[in-house]
């Protein structure tokens, strides 16, 4: 983080937080709890992050925040895009049907900062987490969107770490003989979501020709060779999805970036000591890893189309495996937690970490204990993306066995069956294989389905504001089929 902070734009916007700041940090108040500071970051795969062994230095300060806390190596997201899975980490509960709005029974997140007496702000680059959809529960400030008059929904990590400082001065201010009280701010960062942006200003960090050279895309050029004869030399084509590749790159140290700009402020203020700082994300990205969904391809799609970029709609691994680093008050330093986790988790690992009282209903177990050393215990991890399909995977000594199985909206899909142990990349279905391994994971799946009934809120109308953003990502053609919602 300290060599980050060299870098001239990261210097322009410090200095501009700084203005906002006193000229010396205020003495530190005891504060009967810690501060809490959660970042999500849109769209982050966990296999880009350079603290999960990336080959590129994508995210230097969360490295060095792993180092100072924990970092979960297996981490599971519950939904592969952003309404539901966001639903799932701010109640701590299992969506087993659609469901893109918080439980009406269940408090979240939020709200049980601030009825612990916590002071609680959101500031989302994602638009889609809105206001109107009930994602401002429990905070006394938040935004879902810029200010900008016809701004886009999705709000880039300047403006948003920007529109953040005022609210965040505020959490940090402390009145002379008064007990102040601790925050909890929610940051949403956008960038690594589609379309990725290129950024000269990292062309020194992370140049796209270099890191488009690290991808060859061998693999999808003889499944693409085998539909498209004589097409896999066509090597402009896959010459451009290398250098997208190299992009989300770049929009990932952009985010790391801004992390560290907001950490070094905190730090400023006085406060950073006493916050728990959590990263984690929504969900992955495609990035071409698998042939698209047989509802969604065209066979006669250039490499682009062809193989699957965005996500939603299915669960690979690149989908649903996503970083979690902790660190502050309460967590030990250099510790990596290595048996499976899931985002459901955090919930009651940051309540636990805050000595704040259990709500009933989570589904999700602290990780506390296994930050100091304990296995946690879990024997399987599920996602569920809507009407698409449903997984679990077991983890075990000799196979990690993962079976996706599809929904019956979709019965052109087949029921897959991976052994990730041997097979990472998911490229191989063992389903006809192995059917006694389908039963069991089956039963194992329909069991957790029973036992976690999601009520649905599918075909409630979305109003126009929701609509035009679901365009405006790319999500909705304008025929507004809920099936084309299913990707933010």
């Amino acid at each position: 983080m300290a060599t980050l902070m060299h870098h001239p734009l990261a210097l322009l916007v410090l200095a501009s937080l700084a203005a906002c700041s006193p000229d010396q940090a205020p003495e530190p108040e005891k504060v009967k709890r810690p501060n809490v500071l959660l970042i999500v970051v849109d769209t982050l795969r966990a296999d880009r992050v350079s603290a999960y062994g990336y080959g590129r230095e994508t995210t230097p300060v969360l490295d060095e925040l792993a180092a100072q806390g924990v970092l979960a190596e297996d981490v599971t997201a519950q939904s592969s895009w952003t309404k539901p899975s966001m639903v799932s980490m701010f109640q701590g509960r299992y969506v087993t049907t659609y469901r893109d709005v918080f439980f009406e029974d269940t408090p979240t997140l939020a709200e049980t900062f601030q009825r612990a007496g916590y002071h609680t702000l959101g500031i989302v680059g994602n638009g889609l987490l809105s206001e109107k959809a009930g994602f401002d529960r429990g905070f006394d400030h938040y935004e879902s969107r810029s200010k900008k008059e016809g701004s886009h929904p999705a709000r880039e990590a300047a403006e948003l770490i920007g529109d953040a400082t005022a609210p965040l001065e505020l959490a940090t201010e402390r009145g002379t003989g008064e007990e102040h009280a601790p925050f909890f701010a929610y940051l949403h960062l956008m960038d690594p979501h589609g379309p990725y942006k290129a950024h000269p200003e990292w062309e020194q960090q992370l140049p796209v020709s270099a890191g488009a050279n690290r991808w060859d895309f061998q693999t999808q050029r003889r499944a693409y060779e085998a539909k498209h004869s004589g097409a896999a030399g066509n090597t402009g084509a896959w010459r451009e999805m290398a250098e997208d590749m190299a992009r989300y790159d770049q929009e990932v140290y952009t985010c790391d970036v801004y992390i560290g700009i907001v950490l070094k402020f905190l730090e400023q203020r006085g406060a950073l000591e006493n916050t728990i700082v959590a990263v984690v994300s929504d969900h992955g990205e495609g990035l071409w890893d698998h042939v698209a969904p047989p509802d969604v391809l065209n066979p006669a799609a250039a490499p682009r189309d062809h193989f699957f970029r965005p996500h939603g709609k299915v669960l690979y691994e690149e989908l649903v495996r996503t970083p979690m680093i902790l660190k502050g008050p309460g967590i030990p330093a250099g510790q990596r937690i290595d048996s499976p986790a899931e985002n459901v988790d955090l919930f009651p690992t940051l309540l636990e970490l805050c000595d704040l009282a259990m709500p009933d209903g989570l589904h999700g177990q602290s990780l506390v204990p296994a930050m100091h050393g304990e296995e946690t215990g879990r024997e399987h991890v599920f996602s569920s993306v809507d009407m698409f399909c449903s997984s679990v995977r077991s983890p075990g000594a000799t196979a990690d066995w993962k079976l996706i199985v599809p929904t019956e909206h979709y019965p052109a899909r087949e029921i897959e069956l991976f052994d990730i142990r041997t097979d990472p990349s998911e490229l191989q279905n063992l389903a006809a294989a192995r059917p006694e391994v389908v039963a069991r994971l089956r039963a194992t799946l329909d069991a957790w389905t029973e036992k976690h009934p999601t009520q649905t809120n599918l075909g409630q109308p979305k109003d126009d504001q929701t609509l035009e953003d679901l365009k405006a990502l790319g999500y909705a053609t304008g025929e507004e089929e809920e099936e084309e919602d299913q990707s933010d």
